[in-house]
């Protein structure tokens, strides 16, 4: 009986590791619908019936296992779709942290233009792709911006969209130097080049 147990209580603990694995590499509910599928199997095994017991902890197997790959292979896709991005624009972003950028927006009397996005936003890579990608409006924006562009789902990122409450994307946010919302860019609408120009003209005007 104690056999009858154990096999099943090792497998379930592997699928569980790999659950939380998941659920802190992804936002996305896979590793989190995996680990409570996970947990139930555990409570299954505990039944007398074994028969029954196998039955219904193959279920939540099966349930986890489907979770996990569909998960991966979102992860996977995430990393290919993430290096789309990489790509030289017209619009000058500054790897530095949100506190440098502050900082370096006072000093030069700009404002900050933030750039939200996520590796499978569409709209994002078309916005990177067709919009910052012009050179009148890099020319704009940079004269007006001190810019930065983070993924909602990595790094610094996270924290910073939680910040300010970021639920969709592209969210484009142009901020004071004390890091005060002054314009969501567009709203639920992504701006084009000529919007992107007017936004950065107004506020080099109230430089």
């Amino acid at each position: 009986m104690k056999n009858a147990r154990l096999f099943p209580a090792l497998l379930l603990a592997v699928l569980a590791a790999y659950s939380v694995f998941l659920w802190i590499q992804l936002p996305q509910p896979y590793g989190r619908i995996s680990l409570v599928l996970v947990l139930v199997g555990f409570a299954f095994n505990l039944m007398g019936n074994r028969k029954r017991a196998l039955t219904l902890i193959s279920l939540t197997v099966a349930g986890s296992v489907f979770m996990l790959t569909a998960g991966t292979m979102f992860m996977v896709n995430n990393h290919s779709k993430r290096k789309q991005f990489d790509m030289a624009t017209a619009v000058t972003f500054h790897k530095i942290s949100f506190e440098e950028a502050r900082a370096k927006a006072k000093a030069e009397n700009k404002v900050l233009f933030v750039d939200f996005y996520t590796a499978w936003c569409g709209p994002c890579l078309e916005f990177t792709r067709n919009v910052l990608t012009d050179q009148d409006v890099g020319a704009a924006m940079n004269k007006s911006f001190i810019s930065l562009k983070f993924d909602a789902e990595k790094g610094d990122g996270v924290a910073l969209a939680e910040r300010y409450n970021v639920a969709s994307y592209p969210t484009l946010l142009v901020l004071d130097p004390d890091g005060n919302v002054l314009e969501d860019v567009g709203g639920q609408f992504i701006p084009n080049r000529e919007v992107m120009i007017e936004t950065a003209r107004k506020y080099q005007k109230s430089l």
